[in-house]
């Protein structure tokens, strides 16, 4: 609604074309800042759940994590993928599960 008035506004007080730019950057804008969330969630292996699949593991698996993202990975998402990943603390492997990511 807010891009809404400010083009109305834009229209109203100046020339169509630039009013026309100035809606279309809006929107252009509005778009990339709703599609760039990500959300990752960082659990740890469930070895039960590898077991049921015909995974065979020696222990519980403690040092290695599953992220689960969901959401698009691309530039505007860097931020939130990079801060995401940064406590792993002792974690010597981490599975991506990208089945979410378009």
């Amino acid at each position: 609604m807010i891009t809404f008035g400010i083009t109305l506004i834009a229209t109203i007080t100046l020339d169509l074309t630039q009013a026309i730019l100035v809606g279309a950057f809006l929107s252009g804008a509005m778009f990339l800042n709703n599609i760039a969330t990500l959300e990752v969630e960082v659990t740890e292996v469930d070895a039960e759940k590898l077991r049921q699949r015909g995974i065979e593991n020696a222990g519980q698996c403690k040092h290695v994590r599953v992220a689960f993202l969901t959401g698009p990975l691309f530039f505007a998402a860097t931020g939130q993928f990079n801060e995401a990943f940064t406590n792993l603390g002792d974690t010597h492997a981490l599975i991506l599960s990208m089945r979410s990511v378009p």
